[in-house]
Order: structure tokens, then C-alpha cells, then sequence
């Protein structure tokens, strides 16, 4: 069984238009692949960008935190001496008592407003 003219060349017209859909379709695919690269990649930049800040972040209230638990050593340090020199009988002022207590106060203060909140 020979198949005709007719039928061959209804059998390529079909698959050129098949072909030429297939075309189609890719270029449409490439030209909306093209179209959104650059805000992919615009927002791949930022999103390193944004990364990049919050490391310096981090390690920017790490060093902070270091500085505070200093602080606070060296704050009861004063306090233990105080209270050593009080126990010995020896003479703390008014004042030096009252500005320790003012900046354990302040502190208290300055804490509570910047507590972080739980993780």
C-alpha cells in the first residue's frame, strides 16, 4: 500500500506547521525567560546585599553584647568593693552610693527599653 502525493504532502504540511508551532513556542518561552532575568537577577543581588548587612549586623551586636557583660562585671566589681569596704568599717560617701545606685538604675533602665525579644 503506497501512500499518495496528496497524503505525503498533507503529512509534511502538518509537521512543518507542527515545527513552526514548536518555534513559536520556544521563542516565546526564551523571549519571557530574557524578560525575567534581569529582575531575577536584580533581586538576587539584593537579596546578597541584604545578607551581607545583616552580618555586619550580627557581628556589630555581638560585639556590643561583649562591651554590656563587661560592663556589668565591672559594675558589680565596684558594688563587692563597696560592700567589702562597708563590712571593714571603712567610709563610703553619700554621693559615691547614690551615683552607684542612680547607674545601676539607669542601666536597668537602658536594658528593659532594649531587651531583645525571645527567639
Amino acid at each position: 500500500m503506497s501512500i499518495t502525493k496528496e497524503t505525503q504532502d498533507a503529512l509534511a504540511a502538518k509537521k512543518r506547521q507542527s515545527v513552526n508551532e514548536t518555534r513559536s513556542e520556544f521563542a516565546q518561552s526564551a523571549a519571557t525567560q530574557k524578560k525575567n532575568r534581569r529582575p531575577a537577577e536584580e533581586s538576587q543581588s539584593e537579596f546578597g546585599m541584604v545578607a551581607r548587612a545583616n552580618h555586619q549586623l550580627a557581628a556589630r551586636i555581638s560585639e556590643l553584647e561583649k562591651h554590656l557583660r563587661t560592663r556589668d562585671r565591672l559594675l558589680a566589681d565596684i558594688k563587692h568593693q563597696v560592700e567589702e569596704c562597708q563590712q571593714n568599717g571603712l567610709h563610703v560617701s553619700d554621693k559615691a552610693l547614690t551615683e552607684i545606685a542612680t547607674l545601676e538604675k539607669d542601666l536597668g533602665n537602658v536594658a528593659q527599653t532594649h531587651k531583645q525579644p525571645s527567639r
